[in-house]
């Protein structure tokens, strides 16, 4: 006899007192805001199909302009963000990658996306729903794939919105060749065809494979393995075979020649894929009309704010610079695509927020600069004619012209000394809710770097731009890694965490180049370019530059500083690097940018 649960209700029984809600008027007019297709097949080529989710404006039969999102991601990760597009008039289509959800194949990462997008944007332009207009939005992944697609030039694409975009052999696979274990966690993410959001945010396991593989006791190309997942993409990133190959795929100075439509790219002080953004857009200004509708606007944001609603991070508040993704999106697709009023928010073909005034700003390049102030680090001598690092900051002038000195600074770094949990790239992992406001290294050191600190300004001063520091080190090792960090000092007391670099030595050409190692002994030439950062500074505050070793925390990976192959290394292979800023301050310099107040 089948027997059925008690709170099953049948026609005709009586029904209970929560049931019985009478009809309103309201719920008797209600109807769908927008038509949902889920599982739209689209065909691409070797008979694979990719899945896509269509949000549609009623009615559905008139022909709208169409906002694509192609994705690794799942596809109901962006459902929110295509309803509200939907209800805007346009029509979402988010489209999963090859092998990524339930589209067919297996999943390369990038291998297949922008040959099978381009089929993608061909199918949406035929479709009775779209008028043959179509734009692109999204970030970090898919931000790469916009300007993959956009210098492919697909006539039905009309225009790219791409935040926070890697770009291959300057940020990705490698920072300026400085391996991130952080990468593993990406693979975990999308490993499989699911998304793998809480393996990815297991920061307590993660963190704790990084602190094995910091004391050496796995090597780097075994990291997959030993996080459980056999991933032939994280070891084929360790080789510069596959960072050339991946670098093939970045759009050529030909093909970007040839882009005219209206690109609108976006980062963040602190977005991780800062650097990666402003590579794509300088390498299109480069390769275009200084016409070309092209615009770049950078906030105060991280990486996860330039794709979601942020007012703050890192302890910085920034109110009037709130990041609201969908509202600044929708008035450019309305100006590009419908014919609107162009966005209030862009002043210039660069648009940036300065801290500390909270205001927006304008100007022509990204590079442009109302002036540049050079401080070179020359050390202040004490009464016995050396200044010690560990009874205080080294200082560094503000004049122009530099001053001479014989002495040289050195620190030193031991990949077999326990790891610390620092950096600007991991900060919130590292330093709590505030550390953009509260970095401790500086003030514990403890002989792993060189501090400098200058004189007070006596006037306000606007940083805003990319920095470049230049030094000369003379090392005992052929290779090690090295970082920067610019650090702002407010009369407040708090130390901001301005702009930072880092780089593996070998690289110091580029990744891209012939390895070349360091000869012991001899001065070598390092150039860091910070991350672009805008800030006033108020009359009385200072700037610090703090010259490490990247290696001293487990978020990023230890060079041995053998020479030899980093991602075979382990703990026998360690190497004591000692590195000493050469006494010429010519060559020890930082090149700040300045805009106007």
């Amino acid at each position: 006899m089948l027997v059925l649960p008690c709170f099953v209700s049948f026609a005709g029984s009586e029904p209970s007192a929560q049931a019985a809600l009478p009809i309103t008027s309201k719920s008797a007019e209600l109807s769908r805001p927008y038509q949902v297709r889920f599982g739209e097949r689209i065909p691409v080529a070797d008979g694979i199909t990719l899945s896509a989710t269509l949000v549609l404006p009623l009615p559905t039969d008139k022909p709208r302009p169409v906002i694509l999102t192609l994705t690794p991601y799942s596809a109901d990760r962006y459902y929110p963000i295509a309803t509200q597009y939907a209800s805007a008039g346009y029509v979402a289509a988010i489209v999963e990658v090859r092998g990524r959800g339930d589209s067919d194949g297996r999943f390369v990462p990038y291998e297949n996306d922008v040959s099978d997008g381009l089929k993608v944007i061909e199918w949406l332009e035929r479709q009775p729903f779209s008028n043959g207009d179509i734009g692109m939005r999204g970030g970090s992944y898919t931000g790469f794939l916009q300007w993959g697609l956009a210098a492919r030039r697909p006539p039905g694409l009309k225009t790219i919105i791409p935040g926070a975009p890697p770009y291959f052999g300057v940020d990705s696979p490698s920072y300026r060749g400085v391996q991130i274990p952080y990468r593993m966690r990406w693979y975990a993410l999308v490993a499989g065809r699911q998304r793998n959001g809480n393996l990815n945010t297991d920061r307590e396991y993660w963190q704790g494979l990084y602190a094995e593989l910091a004391r050496g006791e796995i090597a780097l190309e075994s990291l997959d393995r030993e996080s459980g997942i056999d991933s032939p993409y994280w070891r084929a990133s360790l080789t510069q075979d596959y960072l050339h190959d991946l670098a093939e795929l970045l759009p050529t100075e030909e093909e970007l020649s040839q882009v005219s439509i209206p690109i609108l790219s976006i980062t963040g002080f602190y977005d991780g894929a800062q650097l990666g953004t402003l590579s794509h857009f300088r390498a299109a200004i480069a390769a275009t009309d200084k016409k070309t509708p092209f615009y770049q606007v950078i906030g105060p944001w991280n990486h996860h704010g330039v794709s979601n609603p942020q007012s703050e991070v890192g302890g910085i508040s920034f109110p009037e610079a709130q990041s609201r993704p969908f509202e600044w999106h929708l008035a450019w697709f309305d100006w590009v695509l419908r014919g609107g009023d162009k966005p209030e928010y862009l002043k210039d073909r660069v648009t940036y927020f300065s801290l500390g005034d909270q205001r927006w700003h304008g100007r022509q390049g990204v590079d442009q600069a109302n002036s540049e102030l050079k401080l070179y680090l020359s050390p202040t001598m004490s009464d016995e004619g050396i200044a010690s690092p560990d009874s205080g900051s080294l200082h560094f002038q503000l004049e122009q012209k530099a001053s001479s000195s014989s002495n040289q600074y050195c620190w030193s770094y031991d990949p077999g000394r326990p790891p610390i949990s620092w950096g600007p790239y991991f900060g919130s992992l590292s330093g709590g809710d505030k550390h953009l406001l509260n970095d401790p290294l500086p003030d514990q050191l403890d002989g792993r770097g060189l501090l400098f600190t200058s004189d007070a300004f006596e006037r306000p001063l606007q940083v805003a731009g990319s920095s470049e520091l230049h030094v000369q080190l003379i090392t005992d090792v052929p290779d090690t890694d090295l970082a920067a960090v610019l650090y702002a000092l407010h009369k407040d007391g708090s130390r901001q965490t301005l702009a930072w670099d880092m780089l593996r030595a070998r690289y110091r050409n580029g990744p891209l180049g012939e390895p070349q190692l360091l000869e012991p002994g001899k001065p070598a030439e390092f150039r860091f370019q910070l991350t672009w950062v805008a800030q006033r500074l108020e009359a009385g505050a200072r700037l610090q530059i703090m010259l490490t070793s990247p290696g001293i925390s487990y978020f990023f990976h230890r060079n041995r500083n053998s020479g030899g192959d980093v991602a075979k290394e382990t703990l026998a292979d360690t190497r004591i690097a000692t590195l000493c800023l050469s006494p010429d301050p010519e060559k020890n310099r930082l090149e700040l940018p300045l805009g106007s107040l």
